[in-house]
Order: structure tokens, then C-alpha cells, then sequence
């Protein structure tokens, strides 16, 4: 079902599906004609019932970011329609919605396969079953392995399915009987659950590149060749971040910081390593991580991200990678997390070097001795 209104319930007619909006007041037509009773009028099966709501506060979603995925599950075509009406104007931390539709437990559960990227489920119990909805929780939590989706089950018979049983028996997040649920409600209850579900989600990229980070700490610190290192560097960064291979490791020249040489390179930047920096790239490419280097700061910016990594020695050093798109928080505090143990690394081969060039010349000198020595 669709949003309904208290006051048919309370005179006793079976509210269908909401119809229209108007002036702000959510227009629902009744289903059919309870008989007369005392205190409970007829209501005519075409007349129009309205309840006043708060009008919402209106808020332009940003076309530049994806919108949330809401998917509707429910065998009935007008629930469908009516709830893209009501949510049409809604949006959430500046996105805005788009909807996806299933007519059986069953098409939901391939749309969900499909797509993992779904935020919201409005999920009605009686399908094809009478307790299709409910047989389809556990699928999406335990077969789907998907926790991070919340699931609002919307039931338009709530004795078949008591609150209290289904609340505590199954991994739902909200329950809502169709005959109390209101535009305002459904907004309210959708914000609630796309807000905990961006938390949830949240975590769990943090978690996963921690624990990407943590692998590529243990690739980079094996590595003793500054070449080897600095390709290892641009793999690792795509990686962790899931953003295009292609970039480039570059170290400054000179303590102007007016050049740098390049150590490795992908991409678009495929075989420039050992060349100029000047000569290599175009000049407002140069000139931000030239600049990077100089300030000592990151880039993010114009589809970049430049890093800058602080070594012990102050030689430091920058990896530039063309993302398309800007980084969001995470995606920042993740590169710079990266970045430092990447710095470390560079640190490492600056002693690792330090030991062979003292271990050869131990070496030559024990060598020399030794000749001297002999009669």
C-alpha cells in the first residue's frame, strides 16, 4: 500500500492508496463503503479524505551527486506510482532519490544482487506469500550478506504481522502500518535510515582501506629498488582508493624546488620515468605539484590528487594521480594514512642505501687493509 490516513480508520472505511497532493494536504481515496453505523457515517467510495501536513521545507538536491537507490517492493502497481509521487521533491544531504521497483520477494532479491548499492528498502509483507517480505529479510542479510541496506517493512495488515513479533524476530530497521504512514512519515522514516545507512557505510569503507592500507604497508616495506617502490607506490594508491591507475612518483631537483626528476609513471605518464618533470607534463600540472612540494601541503582539486610525502631527510617527495572526480573525506583522511606510511617507505631506502654504500666501504677498506697487510 500507499500512505493513508488516520481519519478513515477511525470512521471506519478501508483507506486505499493516496491519490494526489494539494495546498499541502495528502488526498486519499477510500476503498469502499463501511454500512452505516451510530457514530460512523458512510463514506462514499469516490470521496476525497484529507489530512493536513506540515508543509516540508524544500531543498535542492546537487545534480553533480549520485542519488540515493530506494527500492520499492510490492506487488501493487499504485503503491509504486505513489510513492514516487510523495518522494518525487525529496533529498537527503544533497542528493536526491531514485527509485528502483520490484513486484515479488523474488525480483527484489535479483535487484539486490544486481545492485548492492541500494540505501533503502520499502518492503511490503504480503507478496506472493502472505509472508513473502518477511521470508525475504533473512535472504538479504544472510544469502546477500548485506547488512549496510535499511529495510522499512510497510504492511497494510498489521495483525498478520504484530510490530512487536516482527521488530524483534527479523533484521528490519522500521515498521510502519500502511493505514498511519503520511508523506511526512514516510519522509521522516526515509531521511532516519539513509542517514544510518550513510554511517554504516562509512565504517565499512574505513575498515576496508585500513585493511588495504595495512596490505600495502606490508608490499612497500619489502621493496629495496627506488624504482620498484615508486611503481609499487601508484599500484597501492589505486587501489586503496579504487581510483584509475594513472599518475606519477616524482622527487624534487635542487633545493629551489624548481624541477623535479620523475621516478615512475602510469597511465598517461607511461615511460616518463628518469625525465624532467618540466618537459614531461604540462605546465599547470608542474606547476601544482611543483607547488605541492614547495608548500609542503596536498591537492585536492580540478580531478587531482597530489600527495605530498614528508621524508625524515626533507627530500620529500609527491605522487600525482588523475582521479576525474573530486575525493570525498574518507577518501582524503584514507590517501593521507597512505601517504605516511608511503613516506616511511621512502625513508627506508634512504637507510637501506646508507647501509650498502657503508657496507661497500667496509668492505674496500677491510679489502685495502688486507693487502697491505700481506707480505
Amino acid at each position: 500500500g500507499c500512505p493513508a490516513i488516520t481519519y478513515g480508520a477511525r470512521h471506519g472505511c478501508s483507506i486505499a492508496w493516496l491519490t494526489s497532493t494539494r495546498l499541502g494536504r495528502t488526498a486519499v481515496r477510500s476503498a469502499r463503503t463501511v454500512g452505516d453505523r451510530p457514530g460512523h457515517p458512510s463514506i462514499m467510495t469516490d470521496d476525497f479524505l484529507f489530512q493536513d501536513e506540515a508543509p516540508s521545507k524544500p531543498t535542492r538536491p546537487d545534480p553533480g551527486l549520485k542519488p540515493w537507490l530506494i527500492l520499492i517492493v510490492d506487488d501493487d502497481p499504485e503503491v509504486h506510482a505513489m510513492t514516487r509521487l510523495v518522494m518525487k521533491k525529496f533529498s537527503f544531504a544533497g542528493r536526491a532519490v531514485q527509485f528502483l521497483s520490484a513486484y515479488s520477494a523474488e525480483e527484489a532479491l535479483q535487484i539486490l544482487r544486481n545492485d548492492p548499492g541500494i540505501a533503502m528498502i520499502l518492503l511490503d509483507v504480503v507478496m506472493e506469500t502472505d509472508d513473502a517480505g518477511l521470508r525475504l529479510v533473512p535472504r538479504i542479510r544472510e544469502e546477500l550478506n548485506n547488512d549496510a541496506v535499511r529495510i522499512i517493512l510497510r504492511t497494510g495488515q498489521p495483525g498478520q504481522a504484530p510490530e512487536d513479533a516482527v521488530i524483534h524476530g527479523y533484521d528490519i530497521n522500521d515498521y510502519k502500518a500502511k493505514t498511519e504512514l503520511t508523506a511526512q512519515k514516510l519522509g521522516t522514516a526515509t531521511v532516519a535510515a539513509l542517514r544510518s545507512y550513510e554511517h554504516i557505510t562509512t565504517l565499512q569503507r574505513s575498515r576496508k582501506g585500513m585493511e588495504r592500507i595495512v596490505e600495502a604497508s606490508n608490499t612497500l616495506f619489502t621493496l629495496r629498488a627506488v624504482d620498484r617502490f615508486a611503481e609499487a607506490v601508484l599500484r597501492e594508491l589505486s587501489r586503496v582508493l579504487d581510483i584509475p591507475l594513472d599518475g606519477l612518483v616524482c622527487v624534487p631537483r635542487g633545493q629551489a624546488k624548481t624541477d623535479a626528476q620523475i621516478l615512475a609513471g602510469t597511465g598517461r605518464h607511461a615511460g616518463a620515468a628518469g625525465m624532467p618533470l618540466a618537459t614531461s607534463v604540462d605546465l599547470d600540472l608542474a606547476g601544482r605539484i611543483l607547488t605541492v612540494l614547495r608548500e609542503r601541503r596536498h591537492y585536492y582539486a580540478d580531478g587531482l590528487l597530489i600527495l605530498w610525502l614528508r621524508t625524515s631527510d626533507g627530500r620529500d617527495a609527491a605522487a600525482c594521480m588523475h582521479v576525474g572526480r573530486d575525493l570525498d573525506d574518507l577518501e582524503q583522511r584514507l590517501a593521507e594514512v597512505l601517504g605516511s606510511k608511503i613516506a616511511i617507505g621512502f625513508d627506508n631506502l634512504h637507510l637501506y642505501d646508507q647501509l650498502k654504500r657503508a657496507h661497500k666501504a667496509t668492505v674496500i677498506a677491510l679489502a685495502g687493509l688486507a693487502e697491505y697487510k700481506d707480505p
